[in-house]
């Protein structure tokens, strides 16, 4: 994660990774780009990451929403910043890192992003799949019934609704990112699901048995409501149940540690207002997630029984424009 940078900052020998044909790739201190991402098969291999994180996120919430005065010097330090990576005075290990910082800078004068917030965003992400694959991993040689067949239903349903290849394996690392993608396209689309939108009117008339006002809408929009129901279904089987999470927990060491970790990252995601990562933001408080997931499930269950029924690409009756949640014309 987090991309490889050009040349290093001079400072920490960089970490080297061959590639095919002899290039190499190197990872710098400067961008924390040597900040690997933690792996389920290497046990503490989350520290560094861990480590770094309270500092990178009082660094971004100290920069959120600058003042004029505040864009005004960052718009000058960045000036100075691409004026030093240019001088011949600069040494040719260093210019990177100023460039670097020259872009962070400016692009804090420009649209408010803090200095290395793509980067912390990056690492909270990472650490966000980990623990979440942790709380559904199995201790080693130790197979529990629960998480087995938790991962195997969401992992069928996964496979046939085509989030994962033919004839992958129910491994942890595909759970987590399979549960990552229903929730962002969760929260993609619930958005256009709101009260009195074209969208959600034609929800309510297939719940009430009126499943032709699905045939109005663009075979775009149907499609993206397949998607959510989809995903809604995995997420359902994962946290509707508030029983499961506690059983799941008690299963193997260290998960509830992991658990605990999960909700704390969650809730981070919308302190420093992470927009990219904000679709892990239900984590945080999982009793909600369910309760919301139960009063989305009637919408759900309609629009996969009848769209499958009615045909995704079905053409429309009507020469409206339309787009998923738009207002009637």
């Amino acid at each position: 994660a987090g991309g490889a940078a050009a040349a290093h900052d001079g400072a920490t020998p960089p970490q080297r990774k061959k590639k095919k044909g002899g290039a190499r790739v190197r990872f710098s201190a400067y961008d924390l780009s040597a900040v690997s991402p933690p792996k389920l098969q290497r046990p503490g291999s989350e520290a560094p990451t861990e480590q770094a994180l309270p500092s990178l996120a009082a660094v971004v919430q100290h920069q959120r929403s600058p003042s004029d005065e505040q864009r005004s010097a960052a718009a000058a330090i960045a000036d100075a910043m691409g004026s030093l990576a240019a001088s011949p005075d600069l040494g040719v290990q260093l210019r990177p890192a100023a460039r670097f910082y020259a872009s962070e800078l400016r692009r804090l004068s420009t649209d408010g992003t803090p200095v290395l917030g793509g980067r912390t965003s990056e690492l909270l992400s990472s650490l966000l799949r980990f623990h979440l694959s942790s709380v559904f991993a199995e201790d080693e040689g130790v197979p529990d019934p629960l998480i087995s067949t938790l991962r195997a239903k969401v992992h069928e349903q996964a496979a046939a609704h085509g989030f994962l290849e033919v004839g992958s394996e129910p491994s942890e690392e595909n759970f987590s990112a399979v549960v990552t993608q229903a929730l962002q396209i969760l929260e993609a689309h619930e958005r256009h699901l709101l009260a009195g939108g074209e969208t959600r009117d034609a929800l309510d008339a297939a719940v009430a048995g009126r499943a032709e006002a699905l045939l109005l809408l663009d075979p775009a929009v149907k499609h993206g409501l397949l998607l959510w129901a989809q995903s809604h279904a995995m997420l359902l089987a994962v946290f509707g149940d508030a029983a499961v999470l506690p059983q799941v927990a008690a299963a193997h060491a260290n998960a509830q540690q992991h658990l605990c970790r999960l909700s704390a990252l969650a809730h981070l995601v919308v302190e420093l207002g992470m927009s990219e990562e904000h679709y892990f933001a239900p984590l945080g408080d999982v009793p909600a997630l369910s309760a919301k997931l139960h009063a989305m499930a009637p919408l759900a269950a309609a629009a996969r029984e009848r769209l499958v029924v009615l045909g995704v690409h079905a053409k429309r009756t009507s020469g409206r424009r339309a787009s998923i949640g738009g207002a009637k014309a």
